[in-house]
């Protein structure tokens, strides 16, 4: 349940939060483990294997968010040069848009002038060639601003197709604006503007362009939900260990209850028995010991007590036995 939170983190404070908590569970679970002192190895050898797979994966997890993370920030500064240099780009074109359509105001003027003023021989190539670089710099104005948005937008992107799609028609548009500066090429007041967008260009092709820092930004987030997928079947499958230790442990409490229900049964049935046999030990006792050898001679002697008694001293006593009687 925590581990997802590091990839939907919203700034380092909650994210080293969430670290220490996924560090603070595994070391329960590690001790939890030690406290549980599984004893069957094959129980115990599954559950290691597990819990150190879980550690390496929530390990891989904290990189890959780390690693993102680390992008994301060289992408949020390349964001903040890019929105300076626009702003550069906005400056420097404007000015070159006014002389040049000032320049071509100018060639008009002195074409007319000469025509009515009857010349022949008038030129018309600064003409061309004036309403040539200011096309060329309207086109770059439109065009500059075209990369510049197509960058922003790859900027919030989570989707890789429409980040290769939206790269491909920002490389269209970079091929069009290095025509564009070829017909500036000769123009001195045009340096600062050509290596703007050279700055330009570079964050929007290459290595470390925009559309390819985002591109590993989006791969690191796949990277870190297909880590994600693998830590849920680690710790469904601890769970399920942890059901079967417990069911196995909860059959041997059961079948041992039961056998001490058994021993119980057949103590009791013993007891029983005992109880019974008692009885009729004692009965035999009682009756052929107590009443043969005892009470049978006690009434003998009390008759002959009697007949004494009563003035027959004839009557003889019987003597049997070797006891006090």
């Amino acid at each position: 349940a925590v581990a997802p939170n590091i990839l939907t983190a919203p700034d380092d404070d909650v994210r080293a939060a969430v670290n220490n908590d996924l560090d603070h569970l595994l070391t329960q679970i590690s001790e939890q483990l030690e406290t549980l002192s599984i004893s069957r190895s094959e129980f115990r050898d599954r559950v290691e294997r597990l819990v150190i797979s879980l550690k390496e994966n929530l390990n891989d997890l904290q990189q890959s968010v780390a690693l993102q993370v680390e992008q994301q920030r060289i992408l949020d500064r390349k964001m903040e040069r890019l929105r300076w240099l626009y702003a550069d780009l906005v400056g420097e074109l404007e000015p070159l848009s006014q002389d040049y359509a000032y320049n071509v105001d100018a060639e008009v003027e002195r074409i007319v002038d000469s025509a009515q003023e009857g010349a022949t021989d008038v030129s018309e190539i600064h003409l061309q060639q004036s309403m040539k670089v200011k096309e060329a710099i309207e086109k770059t104005r439109s065009n500059s601003a075209l990369l510049v948005n197509l960058m922003m937008q790859a900027s919030i992107l989570d989707n890789r197709d429409r980040l290769d799609n939206m790269g491909m028609l920002a490389e269209d548009t970079i091929a069009i604006l290095i025509q564009d500066m070829k017909e500036m090429k000769d123009d001195i007041s045009s340096l600062t503007l050509r290596q703007t967008l050279t700055d330009v260009h570079d964050l929007a092709v290459g290595k470390g362009s925009v559309f390819t820092m985002k591109a590993g930004i989006i791969d690191y987030e796949v990277q870190g939900q297909e880590i994600l997928k693998f830590n849920r079947v680690y710790v469904a499958e601890l769970n399920k260990i942890i059901d079967e230790i417990v069911l196995k442990s909860e059959n041997k409490v059961n079948a041992a209850a039961a056998g001490t229900r058994d021993t119980l049964r057949r103590a009791h049935t013993a007891l029983g028995l005992m109880i019974f046999l008692s009885f009729i030990t004692v009965a035999a006792v009682m009756w052929f010991y107590v009443r043969g050898s005892i009470v049978k001679r006690l009434a003998n002697l009390s008759k002959s007590m009697r007949a004494i008694s009563n003035g027959d001293l004839n009557y003889g006593v019987v003597e049997s036995g070797t006891d006090e009687i």
